[in-house]
């Protein structure tokens, strides 16, 4: 009887599962949440609809929208997100910065972080290095004039030994665009000058010490804008009296046009008020004579023709025309002129090192007033002859 009910049982089981469907295909499922295409990295696509600026004027991205930002493509006539670095809260009143934080800062971890509790009372701080360059110069040039005393009737020749050395800081630009970039210098400069006639040689050996600070604006096509104040003092070299200071702030102007590869014009001019003390009646080349304060207006040409395709050797020639009017103590209403010429042919073969040979030609002139205060210097001529070299080194 067990075999039998057994042998009953069995059978009926198989028999259910007969009457049982099989499962369909994975392929033939389907859902009524229509297709799921993959969604593309939204930063790198185009914004598509109002941006979230649009929606709402105060809006605050979350997420990974927070580091992006909506701009316009000009280009495509569209609008595209871009990434930017956090935006600075400059209206927190004075609070303490990140200067001791260890760690992560806030808005490292997230770049819209929204500061709650006691670090709401920092504020976050950028520490910007500006990339500053650093360049020496060192010069000898002795040469010869015809007339070193600067006078009209007596010339008495000599030769000079001038020798300086310079220095220049200056930063990358503070401001830069399509327009304009605005850079700022300060340049130092040490001249002594030592005659070699045994006359007059205590009187006119000279110690020049000069120190600007400038700030230099570049214009499309080449043209330069400076605004810059200069303090300059000189002393005996012999006694080591000081016989002139001043303080001169200026205004220059200077445009370079090029004619070819191997041919350039500059074309500068320059103004600068001289606010001097007064110490003795002085006068030196290149340097604003006498004690009366001076209103100086310079303008040159500067022409500069490579005589090979490296610049090795290069042929310069410039011409100046400087008025000077005084406006101080004995000295007002002074009027001078000074034209000068001069040419050189420089010898450029290493990045550091040049060698030039010049010469100068200058004339002299005043008018009734400073002819009576000058007397025999109130008209000269002179010609100078010589050899300039300069060190350069830039860091």
């Amino acid at each position: 009887m067990l075999i039998l009910a057994s042998m009953l049982l069995i059978g009926s089981v198989g028999q259910i599962d007969a009457n049982l469907s099989k499962p369909e295909p994975y392929s033939k499922f389907h859902s009524n949440l229509g297709s799921q295409n993959l969604v593309q990295d939204v930063r790198k696509d185009l914004w598509v609809g109002p941006a979230p600026g649009e929606l709402a004027t105060n809006i605050m991205p979350l997420g990974s929208m927070s580091s992006l930002s909506v701009r316009v493509n000009s280009k495509q006539n569209s609008k595209e997100l871009v990434k930017v670095p956090p935006r600075i809260n400059s209206n927190f009143p004075g609070g303490k910065r990140y200067r001791n934080w260890i760690g992560i800062m806030p808005r490292q971890i997230q770049s819209a972080v929204v500061n709650l509790g006691s670090i709401d009372d920092f504020r976050y701080e950028y520490m910007e290095r500006l990339d500053m360059s650093l360049a020496f110069q060192a010069n000898t040039r002795p040469y010869w004039t015809n007339n070193a005393l600067r006078l009209e009737n007596t010339e008495i020749d000599s030769w000079i030994w001038e020798n300086s050395l310079s220095g220049s800081l200056s930063s990358e630009p503070l401001f830069q665009n399509e327009s304009f970039s605005l850079t700022p210098s300060l340049d130092l400069n040490i001249q002594f000058a030592q005659y070699q006639e045994k006359l007059f040689k205590d009187l006119l050996s000279y110690r020049y010490i000069s120190a600007r600070m400038g700030i230099r604006m570049e214009f499309p096509k080449d043209f330069y804008l400076g605004f810059s104040t200069d303090y300059g003092v000189l002393h005996s070299l012999q006694q080591g009296d000081r016989m002139f200071d001043a303080v001169s702030p200026s205004l220059s102007f200077s445009k370079f046009i090029s004619f070819n590869e191997q041919t350039l014009l500059l074309v500068s001019s320059s103004l600068k008020y001289a606010f001097t003390e007064r110490v003795i009646n002085f006068q030196a080349e290149g340097i604003f004579p006498d004690d009366g304060d001076n209103l100086q207006f310079n303008n040159g040409l500067t022409l500069i023709r490579f005589l090979d395709p490296d610049g090795v050797f290069r042929f310069t020639a410039s011409f100046a025309l400087i008025f000077s009017r005084y406006l101080k103590n004995d000295q007002d209403r002074r009027l001078d002129f000074t034209g000068n010429l001069s040419t050189g042919l420089g010898w450029y073969p290493l990045d550091w090192l040049s060698a030039e040979v010049f010469s100068s030609y200058s004339v002299f002139s005043t008018n009734s007033k400073g002819e009576s205060l000058l007397g025999d210097s109130a008209k000269y001529k002179s010609f100078d002859l010589g050899l300039n070299l300069s060190l350069y080194k830039t860091f």
